[in-house]
């Protein structure tokens, strides 16, 4: 039984490799849906420190050249600080808070000043925005 097996597949050489491409391929395709379907259902990312904001408002944080692809920028953009009284005069709006963020660093007991590593989480942030935390312990 097996030499006959093995006879007929050296007769259909060319479809026995078109069924293992297609076993492989539509297992490959099986796998990656599975993974994709994972990382949606479980990547929840938490709010941080923006969690008690109804609504956030933020600049583009990307460069768009004509005829080229999108640039994200090293730097967060901007939004002007006049736009939260705009915002907080607008019907229905209970309070528009701005938040001001800038670099911090560490400094000893001698003054001398350690950097801090490019981490979001390394910057410091004004008062006023501590209504924005999903739970403020201040």
């Amino acid at each position: 039984m097996l030499h006959l097996a093995l006879r007929m597949a050296a007769h259909r050489i060319t479809a026995l490799i078109a069924v293992a491409c297609a076993v492989l391929g539509g297992a490959a395709l099986i796998t990656t849906t599975g993974v994709l379907a994972e990382s949606g259902l479980r990547s929840q990312l938490p709010p941080g420190r923006l969690g008690g904001a109804d609504v956030v408002v933020a600049a583009d944080q990307e460069f768009r050249p004509s005829g080229d692809l999108p640039l994200a920028l090293p730097e967060r953009a901007t939004v002007p600080a006049r736009l939260v009284d705009r915002l907080a005069a607008l019907p229905g709006v209970t309070a528009a808070v701005g938040d001001i963020g800038f670099p911090a660093a560490l400094a000893d007991a001698r003054g001398g000043i350690t950097p801090v590593a490019e981490d979001p989480r390394t910057a410091g942030h004004g008062w006023s925005s501590t209504v924005l935390l999903a739970d403020p312990r201040v």
